[in-house]
């Protein structure tokens, strides 16, 4: 399936769990650790409030960052699937750090 470029978004940081498959850390590529960063979308006039889980190699996570603080992603894309009645979007990003204020 193709990978959908996503543009920037308002997201707060719930919190960051190691990515998992069969009980087993999974590592990208380059042999790096990958973690799940689980980020909150606030509600808006347009959407419901929905929590994305955010693959991103974990020496690429911002160590300073507190749950609920403002964060982003950078190359954040969705890459939507289906396998017979179940579908989903897988959300992946090359890195996380604090929002800087604006």
């Amino acid at each position: 399936m193709r990978k959908i470029p996503v543009a920037d978004i308002e997201l707060v940081l719930v919190g960051i769990q190691p990515y998992l498959k069969n009980g087993e850390q999974v590592v990208g590529v380059d042999g790096t650790p990958v973690v799940n960063v689980s980020a909150l979308r606030p509600a808006s006039s347009d959407d419901k409030a929905g929590v994305l889980e955010v693959r991103v190699p974990a020496n690429r996570v911002d160590k300073s960052l507190t749950p609920y603080s403002p964060i982003r992603f950078e190359d954040l894309t969705a890459r939507p699937w289906a396998y017979e009645r179940n579908s989903g979007v897988v959300w992946e990003a090359s890195s996380c750090a604090a929002r800087k204020a604006s």
